[in-house]
């Protein structure tokens, strides 16, 4: 993952994230490469949509505002979030993906009128035909940026996710 972007702490540091810069925009679809340092220990990797481009939370997992998908480091766990202002997020909704894996992972998360969708899949594999998840939402920003962040949720050990092949399509006519 020659040039891939690199979120990584260990010791007392607990997560970091990074914002794109990029034209404010409401339907987009991102389609992101992933990969984790290990999975033995539990962290979490967030793509958010539609986001504020600031970070509500201490950590810089969460903006003021945005869509959010969410992925473990050690389940097959998926969750989609509506963040709520002052680093607070709302459970839209949970699933599950096909795999998860030290491994380079895709994952396509579409924001497009109300309707949230996710699919996640191991590099090397086809890409899933349907949406693991799909939800509505009518409660969050219209329009937004692409965020990133990784934390870790316990354990001292070396914590890391590598990202790369970003692409951000902007889907409104």
């Amino acid at each position: 993952m020659g040039g891939a972007g690199h979120v990584g702490f260990s010791g007392a540091r607990r997560a970091g994230g990074g914002v794109a810069e990029m034209p404010s925009v409401g339907d987009a679809e991102v389609l992101v490469s992933f990969r984790f340092g290990s999975t033995q220990e539990e962290g979490q990797a967030f793509s958010w949509l539609r986001a504020s481009g600031d970070w509500a939370d201490l950590y810089n997992l969460i903006p003021s505002a945005g869509y959010g998908v969410q992925v473990h480091t050690n389940s097959d766990g998926v969750k989609l979030f509506r963040a709520t202002g002052g680093g607070g997020r709302t459970i839209l909704g949970a699933g599950s993906i096909a795999q998860v894996t030290s491994a380079k992972q895709w994952l396509r998360f579409r924001v497009e009128g109300n309707a949230l969708m996710v699919k996640v899949w191991t590099d090397g594999t086809s890409e899933p035909s349907q949406w693991e998840l799909v939800l509505n939402d009518s409660n969050g920003p219209a329009t937004g940026v692409y965020q990133i962040g990784f934390s870790r949720s316990g354990g001292k050990g070396q914590k890391d996710v590598y990202f790369d092949d970003l692409t951000v399509t902007d889907l409104t006519p």
